[in-house]
């Protein structure tokens, strides 16, 4: 069983904190990967929360992907 402080301290750090206390991602952090860590935290603590996509988000994500496949082929 993992002891969950060492899981804190040997996992990178995902944030941090510009001079004016704005959040910021740490360099070199890809965005999903915070998100996953994120999800992550909230699911130790709330459960897993599964909710489908709106029909927007599918709008919106087709299109992005085929604007992506006009460049790459273009």
């Amino acid at each position: 069983m993992m002891d969950s402080r060492k899981e804190k301290i040997d996992s990178p750090r995902l944030t941090c904190r510009d001079p004016e206390g704005r959040a910021r991602l740490m360099p070199d952090v890809d965005l999903m990967a915070a998100i996953e860590r994120l999800c992550q935290i909230e699911e130790r603590g709330k459960g897993v929360l599964i909710m489908p996509r709106a029909e927007q988000q599918i709008a919106v994500s087709a299109g992005l992907k085929r604007k992506w496949k006009e460049r790459r082929s273009g």
